[in-house]
């Protein structure tokens, strides 16, 4: 294998680093890119993400930055077209070092199917195993075993629109880069009254499009789902007291639980189970703050697969979309039937 070892040191582009590569992952699609700049290299991963939590082209907005995940022991990485790989073959079996560096005994598993292609020009990429600079722990056993029996997948034919064999790569670092391309909604905030108030009357808030959202990532036949889940609303105004029904300070997740009854039995003096109670009168609308917490974990498998029973960071809160203003007028008038529409 220390040929297997020269052999990768000789071809690949990533071999030409000075220090070890971060992993980079794409959104979707086969392996996009690999290579060095200076002594920075990278191989970039054909990692699928899918689910209502990923938007293509949207902007993530959990908060969560994903730092540089080490490189795996060895992958593939994509080398020569089909005639390209023909030209390669030819100079190796007539270069005058070629018996010291084990390139023509790795490539004879290959040679028929090389010089077929090449004739048919097919479309598609040889690919070869590489592993980082310097190598990894187990990069040897990884390329052993990854190339096969007499290293017979050591160059690997992959026709065009097909993948090449992904790398594994740790299930929390797959989690971790779908947590950082997650993007979750904002709160759809309802106001009970929905366009104005008034003065010491309470004004009941409601939350919609909160429930769980998951995002999940594949790599090959490996598959890891993040789901975040709202953990509570933040209400607050201009000349309000806020009021929640939930734990440390928030409203519950979905606001007001409060019947319709309760609602048009609230008179001044009264306070919402969530909402606000404003005590003086706006001269012009006055935007309601609020913003859902989340909770976020990861497990294994596809969504619904298992409970994302492994916790990550809290996401950033999500504003309320769109933003709630209201006007606040004082109480003219108070009786028993009209208390929430005299003004």
């Amino acid at each position: 294998m220390s040929r297997l070892r020269r052999t990768a040191v000789l071809t690949s582009l990533i071999a030409l680093a000075t220090s070890v590569a971060p992993l980079a992952m794409a959104g979707t699609g086969p392996p996009a890119s690999a290579g060095c700049v200076g002594i920075s290299c990278w191989a970039q991963l054909g990692v699928r993400l899918s689910g209502p939590g990923y938007q293509p082209g949207g902007t993530p907005d959990t908060g969560f930055a994903l730092t540089e995940v080490p490189p795996p022991p060895c992958w593939y990485i994509p080398f020569q077209d089909a005639r390209g790989m023909l030209a390669f073959l030819n100079a190796e079996l007539t270069s005058p070092g070629a018996a010291q560096d084990g390139v023509p005994q790795v490539l004879a598993a290959d040679e028929a199917q090389i010089r077929q292609l090449a004739k048919a020009n097919a479309a598609g990429e040889w690919y070869t195993l590489t592993e980082p600079t310097p190598p990894a722990a187990g990069s040897l056993g990884c390329i052993q075993q990854s190339a096969g029996p007499d290293d017979a997948r050591y160059y690997l034919w992959i026709p065009a629109g097909q993948q090449a064999p992904q790398p594994d790569v740790p299930a929390r670092d797959l989690a971790e880069y779908a947590y950082s391309q997650m993007t979750l909604p904002g709160p759809r905030v309802t106001a009970d009254p929905a366009r104005t108030t008034y003065v010491s009357l309470p004004t009941y808030l409601r939350a919609a499009d909160t429930d769980p959202v998951s995002i999940t990532a594949q790599l090959g036949n490996q598959q890891v789902t993040v789901t975040a889940t709202p953990a509570g609303l933040a209400v607050s105004a201009a000349a309000a007291t806020a009021w929640t029904n939930g734990r440390a300070g928030d409203c519950q997740p979905r606001g007001s639980t409060a019947s319709a009854a309760v609602v048009n039995a609230a008179g001044p003096g009264d306070h919402p189970d969530c909402g606000l109670v404003f005590q003086s009168p706006s001269a012009a609308p006055v935007t309601v703050t609020a913003a859902e917490a989340w909770t976020a974990g990861w497990a294994e498998g596809p969504a619904g697969a298992a409970p994302a029973g492994r916790p990550l960071p809290r996401p950033t809160p999500t504003q309320a979309d769109p933003p709630v203003t209201l006007q606040v007028n004082e109480i003219q008038s108070v009786n028993a039937a009209g208390a929430r529409t005299a003004g």
